[in-house]
Formats: structure tokens, C-alpha cells, sequence
């Protein structure tokens, strides 16, 4: 890099300001890298400037926390420095508008019925693309392959099927029926003995074994770093869309239509009620626009366009922007639960009804001079 340089953002390279520190997401590469806010804001202020211009406005000192910075950034290919306005202008802004034809594009499904093959075709009207089907029949061939036939001829992309365990499954046969099903891209056998995972046809086909009851409402399991998603579609989605509800729907266990099993609000019974009647409703649709951006505390994190949010489990049940329940994530002093100096959220703050979380500045300021050493 020389003086007349100009340095460019790289489009698939995100900066996300959180409370304390804030993160890069890669969204090409599916990684992300926790960096200080002042790089985040180095980057938004300087995004197109000639090197010159940007030196000049520092203080010498200052220059070599500039020069790390750029060297870092350079190194993870989150920036470019381009010779010319030309060939700055060669590198386009990424478009968050969300390009999607499906009105639903998942559906969650238990206990199909034997009208399944007219509810499949409801759900393809609506262009669902992907599909989780949760049974209480066990898993065997034949059993397998019905499903299967079901969805021929239709434009769904990916099965999912959730069947209790019974004994340690044949391996092999089900990567073979695998092989022949690709649109089947995972089988779970809930109930199971033991967590475990299988990959097969190099990673596109899974078979996991859970100890959990899929059909029990209290599983929806907390908020985890492992479950983070880094990529365009979910970065996108998130900027002005709820990443769990957005575009999903779910017929639970008894067959009420809701947006997710574990919501107590329903919208009718599948035997008398038009899905897309139901998809239609402001009432239903409302949950799709609530963004993190709007959610309390998760507003303040430097994760939450790359994490899944359940509206399930919140701490206000009377507030539908209240924080996630199950999250065990401080933003505030970035600590998980179990961490060496964690404490919850709910002591860097009040609540109330009418303002929602309000974080207490001095208070996080103490606790991270405690935890950080922070001045």
C-alpha cells in the first residue's frame, strides 16, 4: 500500500458494532472475527478515502494502531486498497433486500396425516422450499420410501425427517437410501441414547442421534455460539426480518397452525383451516418484521446477525421485544454463562414495560474495569 491508495471495503466483508466490541462477518466464508468498535468505525468512516487523506486526520501516534489495523484487515482480505476512483467504484454494496419467491420457506410438520399428500401440495403453493417432519412411527425402508414418494414431482429442496429411536440404526442402508432420496438432506432419531453425528455424501446427507424429545415443548435448548450462522442469506434476512419466524410456519402435534411449535397461539386446525388464509393474516405475519435490531439487549450484541431468535421463550411475555429467555450471552462485558466473571444481563440494567432493557453505563463501566481491567 502507498499514500495515493484507497482503501475499500470488501462487499462480502460486514462490520457489526456491538455494546463492548464488535464483530467482521465474512459472509463468503462463513467466518467472522471478533475486532474493537474503533476498527468497525475506522472502516465505516475511511470505506472509499486515500490512504493521505485518512493519515492526516490522525495524530503520528495514533498512525501505527492505523497501520495494524490495515495490515489485519488486509491480511483476512476484508479490505483493497485500489490504485484509482475507477477501480474503487468496481466493487459494488451489497444489496440486503431479501429476493425471495416463497410466501412460506420452511414448515415444520408433526404427526402426518393421511392427507399428507394434499398438505404437502398446499405448502408447495405457497413455494415452501424446506421441509422438517417430525413422526412418532419408527424409522424403517419401506416406511422411508412412502414419505419420500410424496415428493415427487414437487419443487421442495430439502427433507428433513425426525423418527423416535429404537435400535442403533443400519448405517449403511440409510446412507444408500440417502444416495437415492438427496432431496432427504437429514434423518434424526430423537430419544436416542447418546448426542451423535453422522456425515454422509461428503457432507450433504446427515444422520444425528438425539437425546432429547423432539415432542417436548421445554426442548427448545438455549442460545449457543456453536449454533451461529455466517453467511449472505441469513445476513440479509436479519437486517430487517425475524431470522427464526420470517417466512415459516408450523402445524404442531394436535395440528393447530402456528408459527412455531412452541408458541401457544394458534390460528385454527388444519382440518378446517386454509394455510393460506392463515399465512395471509397481519396477526400472523407481524412476528416475521420483528428484527434484532429492535430486540432488547440483542440490539447491543455483536452476534445477532448471525444468531437464530426465539420468540417462544422471552423475559417479558407482555413485550414481543424482549430479549430471548434461553440466550446465556452478556454483550455487555462479552462473557458467556460459565465464564470467569459472567453475570446476567439483568445486572447491567433495568427493565420496565415502557422502555424495555435500558443498559446502566456506570454499572457495565465498573464490571469490566473488574473483568477487563478496562480504564
Amino acid at each position: 500500500m502507498n499514500s495515493q491508495d484507497i482503501i475499500v471495503a470488501i462487499p462480502h466483508c460486514q462490520f457489526v458494532n456491538g455494546f463492548k466490541r464488535g464483530a467482521l462477518y465474512d459472509v463468503q466464508r462463513h467466518k467472522y472475527y471478533l475486532v474493537p468498535n474503533t476498527l468497525i468505525n475506522f472502516v465505516k468512516r475511511n470505506d472509499r478515502a486515500r490512504l493521505e487523506k485518512i493519515f492526516s486526520k490522525y495524530n503520528y501516534d495514533e498512525h501505527y494502531i492505523l497501520e495494524e489495523y490495515l495490515t489485519f484487515l488486509q491480511k483476512i482480505d476484508a479490505i483493497y486498497f485500489a490504485k484509482s476512483k475507477e477501480e474503487a467504484k468496481m466493487f459494488s454494496i451489497l444489496d440486503f433486500t431479501e429476493s425471495t419467491f416463497c410466501k412460506i420457506s420452511n414448515a415444520i410438520v408433526y404427526n402426518l396425516s393421511t392427507n399428507s399428500a394434499c398438505l404437502i401440495n398446499k405448502l408447495e403453493k405457497l413455494n415452501c422450499l424446506n421441509l422438517k417432519i417430525i413422526l412418532r412411527s419408527y424409522f424403517h425402508e419401506k416406511n422411508f420410501n412412502n414419505l419420500m414418494k410424496l415428493f415427487d414431482n414437487t419443487g421442495f429442496k430439502h427433507i428433513e425427517l425426525c423418527f423416535p429411536f429404537a435400535d442403533n440404526p443400519n448405517l449403511k442402508n440409510i446412507e444408500m437410501l440417502l444416495l437415492k432420496n438427496q432431496r432427504c438432506g437429514k434423518i434424526i432419531f430423537y430419544k436416542a441414547e447418546q448426542n451423535k453425528t453422522f456425515d454422509f455424501l461428503n457432507g450433504h446427507s446427515t444422520v444425528e442421534l438425539l437425546i432429547r424429545d423432539i415432542f417436548s415443548v421445554m426442548e427448545c435448548r438455549c442460545i449457543n455460539r456453536d449454533d451461529f450462522i455466517v453467511n449472505q442469506e441469513l445476513f440479509c434476512e436479519s437486517q430487517n426480518h425475524n431470522t427464526c419466524l420470517n417466512r415459516k410456519l408450523c402445524i404442531d402435534k394436535d395440528g393447530y397452525i402456528k408459527n412455531c411449535p412452541y408458541m401457544e397461539q394458534h390460528y385454527g386446525h388444519i382440518s378446517n383451516t386454509n394455510i393460506e388464509d392463515v399465512v395471509n393474516l397481519p396477526e400472523f405475519q407481524k412476528w416475521w418484521h420483528i428484527k434484532k435490531d429492535d430486540i432488547d439487549v440483542c440490539k447491543d450484541c455483536e452476534f445477532r446477525h448471525m444468531c437464530t431468535d426465539c420468540r417462544a421463550f422471552i423475559k417479558d411475555p407482555e413485550n414481543i421485544y424482549s430479549q430471548p429467555a434461553k440466550c446465556t450471552y452478556n454483550p455487555y462485558i462479552c462473557k458467556w454463562e460459565g465464564e470467569d466473571g459472567y453475570v446476567p444481563v439483568e445486572e447491567c440494567g433495568t427493565y420496565s414495560r415502557e422502555t424495555g432493557f435500558v443498559p446502566d453505563k456506570k454499572k457495565i463501566k465498573k464490571l469490566n474495569k473488574q473483568i477487563w481491567g478496562d480504564e
